[in-house]
């Protein structure tokens, strides 16, 4: 969504970002439980660090980053 956009604008030079669709994809929903929509993952070192889920503006998203890195 725009959000994502907006904020892979900002922290792609130092943060890779992915996108799937779970309804193309439910065996990567089960992988990582995904119940809700949207959720965002945040890994580190190939395991979940911490998963965002609903909706949320980009200074939150961003907010949420800034502390991880």
């Amino acid at each position: 969504g725009r959000v994502l956009e907006d904020v892979h604008i900002r922290f792609g030079d130092r943060i890779m970002f992915a996108n799937s669709n779970v309804d193309n994809d439910s065996m990567l929903a089960s992988r990582y439980g995904i119940r809700n929509l949207p959720s965002v993952l945040i890994f580190t070192s190939g395991n979940v660090l911490t998963e965002i889920t609903g909706t949320f503006e980009a200074d939150d998203l961003e907010a949420r980053l800034y502390d991880l890195i």
